[in-house]
């Protein structure tokens, strides 16, 4: 998967509504997208397993 282009590298996840609410007040208060939040989460995460 490393070696596909950008356009191929998505996917989706499905998470539980109180979680998802809980990202888009995140996101509103630093006036970013969901999605934007939610990779910054697994980047951090990563950091601390590395």
């Amino acid at each position: 998967m490393a070696n596909l282009a950008p356009d191929k590298r998505s996917f989706s996840i499905t998470i539980k509504k109180d979680l998802f609410e809980k990202l888009a007040e995140i996101a509103e208060k630093e006036k970013r997208s969901v999605n934007f939040i939610i990779i910054e989460l697994i980047e951090q995460g990563l950091k601390q397993k590395i």
